[in-house]
């Protein structure tokens, strides 16, 4: 029996010898009728007591298999490229039933498909329990799930082969590789455009620092008076905050199957993407992390400054989404994007997607007519670098292209040193 012929083929050879046995034990009880005697007795008593041992093995056996799983440290489901996790699985058969052994199958599938199968062979001890530890070497970003274990044994004569199974649905996030980025200095088309102190005026937004106290403003919110001081003097008082003087940084990944050539770009934009967004962590940075596709994901800088556990599944994740070319879903997303509370406050926008495609320019300009700027990314895993067009007409809208071509290269196309 291969595993390259068809189901029903595999189903009817697994009871070929149940077909077998039940002909044969047939054929006893004619030839003990027909023929009498105490061989042919002798024959169906033995016949008989197999027979119940197959039945009892089929009824009471590994079939109801239970086992339990533990890998890692346990606490931490998220992990990193290249990790080696190891795996400690415990199997249990109850009732009495003897086995002499079992094949145990157990491994991890990636978006659904199996990638990782373990295949060993134990032995019950007298509790009837068997330990299985084995190590899973991650080498892709991805949300891994565990498959169904598989226990497969046969009887003492190796005719029937028995199968349990148990389902325990744990999950493995691998996030994507990251490198660490030193500086990022700003843009020389940032700082030549004309209107970027206006910019920076308005996208300016309050911090959580108070400042102080001053008066009532109509229109101020509730959260924002300051009760003892309105209790002292008699008159409203509000909370003043600290203005932010480092503008929100906005981390947009275009998910969309359209701008990339195949998935190894696509896995390096989402590397690029988990950079920008370490590098605004680690320096304080107001970060939001949007995810662009026929709608949008986004990601609060609280979620990104937390990492909290949905944005770390939300990175290990996610993948390509096919959009159709419609014009009017081109332009959609940016109606959802400003009706968000932190990003309509503005910010510096870094735009991940692929080398050198339409949806880059389309999104620049839509962005810039909210006052937008910030850097186009084109990820390729060619050498080839962008086309002087298509830097210019970037650069009027406010964005400053920057192709990487690998990872290790994002820290030396930003300007500073890795």
């Amino acid at each position: 029996m291969t595993e390259h012929q068809p189901l029903f083929l595999r189903r009817r050879n697994r009871y070929v010898p149940v077909y077998a046995a039940c002909l044969i034990y047939a054929s006893l009880i004619l030839y003990f009728l027909f023929q009498g005697g105490k061989t042919s007795f002798m024959l169906l008593v033995m016949a008989t007591i197999l027979g119940c041992y197959w039945l009892l093995g089929a009824r009471n056996g590994i079939r109801k298999v239970t086992g339990a799983r533990t890998f890692g440290s346990g606490a931490n489901l998220s992990f990193s490229v290249g990790s080696s996790i190891p795996v400690h699985l415990e199997v249990r058969v109850p009732g009495w039933f003897p086995i002499p052994y079992i094949v145990v199958k157990d491994g991890v599938s990636r978006f659904g498909k199996p990638i990782r199968i373990h295949e060993t062979v134990v032995s019950l001890d007298a509790s009837r329990c068997a330990v299985v530890e084995y190590q899973i070497a991650l080498h892709q970003r991805g949300s891994y799930q565990f498959i169904e274990t598989s226990c497969q044994t046969r009887d003492l004569f190796g005719l029937f082969m028995q199968e349990g199974r148990f389902l325990e649905k744990q999950e493995i996030h691998v996030l994507p590789q990251t490198i660490t980025i030193a500086s990022w200095p700003a843009s020389p088309y940032w700082r030549n455009m004309h209107h970027h102190d206006q910019v920076k005026s308005i996208h300016r937004r309050e911090s959580t620092q108070m400042s102080g106290i001053r008066e009532y403003v109509p229109g101020d919110r509730l959260s924002r008076i300051h009760w003892n001081a309105t209790a002292r003097t008699g008159e409203l008082k509000s909370k003043q905050y600290e203005f932010e003087g480092i503008p929100r940084l906005i981390i947009a990944l275009d998910c969309a199957a359209e701008a990339y050539a195949s998935e190894e770009q696509f896995e390096l934009a989402v590397s690029v993407a988990a950079s920008l967004a370490e590098y605004g962590r680690k320096n304080k940075r107001q970060v939001n992390v949007v995810g662009i596709h026929s709608g949008l994901t986004i990601w609060s800088s609280d979620a990104v400054r937390a990492e909290t556990r949905p944005y770390r599944k939300w990175l290990a994740s996610v993948h390509l989404y096919s959009t159709q070319r419609n014009k009017s879903d081109e332009s959609a997303w940016i109606s959802s994007w400003m009706s968000h509370s932190e990003l309509q406050r503005g910010g510096i926008v870094a735009w991940v997607g692929g080398e050198e495609n339409l949806r880059q320019l389309s999104a620049a300009t839509l962005l810039s007519q909210y006052g937008f700027f910030g850097n186009c990314f084109g990820v390729s895993d060619q050498t080839s670098g962008p086309t002087t067009n298509n830097q210019a007409q970037l650069a009027r809208k406010g964005f400053d292209y920057i192709f990487v071509p690998e990872l290790n290269q994002l820290p030396v196309r930003l300007g500073g040193q890795k």
